[in-house]
């Protein structure tokens, strides 16, 4: 199943998602962190 869920920051994404499935992820990463990331604004989760 895919579920699209949209947002006007990473954050409101990302507790979008938590609040749907009950748990805050245990691990995150963003392209921001990355000091010389070529592409677009990139954000990664993964719920347990």
């Amino acid at each position: 199943m895919v579920e699209r869920i949209t947002g006007s920051s990473r954050d409101t994404v990302i507790n979008a998602a938590s609040e749907r499935l009950g748990h805050q992820p245990v691990l995150r990463w963003s392209s921001r962190n990355v000091l010389d990331w070529q592409g677009g604004p990139a954000i990664w989760a993964q719920w347990a």
